[in-house]
């Protein structure tokens, strides 16, 4: 754990097309990948949502590269809106694990 806090590479997209990106340009290392919030980027309304969709499956096809190369974990809010029914599956399907947490 200690290796693993002493060499994060902290990166923030500000859009799903550089989230894309940053997806699409991970390399072999076997460094753990952590993916926080993941959907936030595709909730937005500006974006018309079949390309909203055509990015989550993009990230999802380079997602399932990467975790053949590294351990990959990422976090996803569960949010009451259309998009997060229509995303979530497409994720969870390549997930080898998911877990939810119950909020109290």
């Amino acid at each position: 754990i200690d290796g693993v806090l002493d060499n994060l590479h902290l990166t923030r997209p500000a859009t799903c097309l550089q989230l894309l990106d940053l997806i699409a340009d991970v390399d072999a290392k076997a460094e753990p990948l952590l993916i926080l919030d993941f959907f936030r980027l595709f909730y937005n309304p500006d974006v018309d949502i079949s390309h909203r969709m055509q990015l989550v499956r993009q990230c999802s096809q380079h997602l399932q590269r990467i975790k053949l190369l590294r351990p990959v974990v990422m976090f996803i809010q569960q949010t009451p809106c259309d998009e997060y029914e229509l995303f979530f599956p497409i994720i969870a399907s390549i997930a080898n694990e998911t877990v939810v947490l119950e909020r109290d």
